[in-house]
């Protein structure tokens, strides 16, 4: 079985671009614009990202069909996307496009189960330098082997024409390979003619591909649309059906990661969730305030901190934390972190009494800096407890 995440490190490291154009200052566009499209892949698929770096590995084969390199990697993603039948056909192409197609022909044997009768083969070493790798790659893309590139072909051929009937008119020698007649006009003007119909050929040659480069990029635009669409469609399901279901909790923690790391701005979901963002605070309070007075009435009539009874204070908490987070202007901001203070004061009697005490003494001081007298004066309250080492249960 192919480890894959050690498979990546060992076997396909980034390719310096800057130092191949030191190298190879000549180098095609198409073939420095794959390499670009092959180390964002790269850094796609370690970051988890798959469906993006295909993609991208997608673009950069279009552009270039030679690149065996990056067609090993999209089979790669395949099968980290345990899409087997997919790689398969990657590796196949490679196999029979590359006469040196070893590190495609041992994945096709893994996936097949073939370990055993498969030709034992030597490891590829990773370069230290890259020359060999330029070399490597510059063979491989600048083989016909596909399809996509008999445009190039009859480019070349339009060319070679030209270049033919120029040669064969200008050859000296006493037996020409075409008796030519400089001053026969009519010959003159036929053979011009033919230069600008290839000419105007080989324009239009040039704008098919360049109108296929522009639809290509569009279908790449189109796809990351796609993969867009569905993400934003996961988390409106989740973040709607947790709200319909009144998991507040659920909702406001989703919708607030959502938020703080600009996936809102992203997915296009901002304007979508502007109203809820502001309310959902408002929801969740109320709901976890309800609980909490719940879980304190449980405590004064225990005299203490059940296992049961902490597991609802750290949802408790959570909730009140996540509430925190929004940095709205509410009317109950002091009561928020009032009854914030008295979940981790009521920890702290269970488990990791410094942090929690800590916390609790945060959230206290927080009430007394904000204007409130009726809270403040709690607030102050439950610190001198803090202070003398009782709980607010406690006599």
């Amino acid at each position: 079985m192919i480890d894959i995440t050690n498979e990546i490190e060992e076997n396909y490291p980034s390719i310096d671009l800057e130092e191949i154009k030191e190298i190879q200052p000549e180098l095609p566009d198409d073939m420095l614009n794959s390499i670009h499209l092959y180390n964002k892949a790269l850094n796609d698929l370690k970051s988890g990202s798959e469906d993006i770096a295909i993609i991208g590995l997608k673009k950069a084969i279009a552009v270039n069909p030679g690149f065996h390199e990056a067609m090993n990697l999209l089979g790669i993603c395949y099968l980290k996307l345990n899409q087997r039948e997919q790689a398969k056909g990657v590796f196949n192409k490679v196999i029979n496009s590359e006469k040196n197609g070893i590190r495609a022909l041992e994945y096709i044997n893994d996936l097949e189960g073939n370990t055993g009768n498969a030709t034992p083969s030597k490891k590829i070493k990773k370069s230290n330098g890259i020359s060999a790798k330029l070399s490597l790659w510059v063979g491989r893309s600048l083989n016909v082997e596909t399809g996509s590139d008999i445009l190039k072909y009859i480019a070349g051929l339009a060319v070679g024409i030209i270049l033919v009937a120029v040669l064969w008119t200008a050859l000296p020698g006493d037996k020409p390979l075409i008796k030519f007649n400089k001053n026969d006009k009519a010959t003159l003007e036929q053979l011009q003619q033919k230069t600008d119909e290839l000419e105007k050929a080989t324009n239009d040659i040039n704008a098919y591909k360049q109108k296929i480069s522009e639809l290509e990029g569009n279908l790449t635009l189109i796809e990351e649309e796609k993969i867009l669409l569905k993400q934003a469609e996961e988390h409106r399901n989740f973040i709607t059906n947790a709200v319909k279901e009144k998991n507040y909790l659920e909702a406001a923690d989703r919708l607030f990661q959502l938020k703080s790391t600009n996936e809102l701005d992203r997915l296009g979901m901002t304007t979508e969730f502007n109203e809820l963002y502001n309310t959902l605070p408002q929801l969740l309070y109320n709901k976890t305030r309800e609980s909490f007075l719940a879980t304190s009435n449980q405590i004064k009539n225990a005299r203490r901190v059940s296992d049961e009874i902490y597991k609802a204070l750290e949802q408790q908490a959570k909730a009140f934390e996540i509430v925190t987070k929004f940095n709205g202007e509410y009317d109950f901001i002091t009561s928020l972190y009032y009854y914030l203070g008295k979940c981790y004061h009521a920890m702290a009697s269970v488990n990791e009494e410094a942090v929690n005490m800590q916390k609790a003494k945060d959230a206290y001081n927080k009430v007394i800096e904000l204007p409130d007298v009726g809270n403040s004066k709690w607030a102050g309250i439950r610190l001198d407890e803090i202070a003398s080492g009782k709980y607010w249960w406690q006599k």
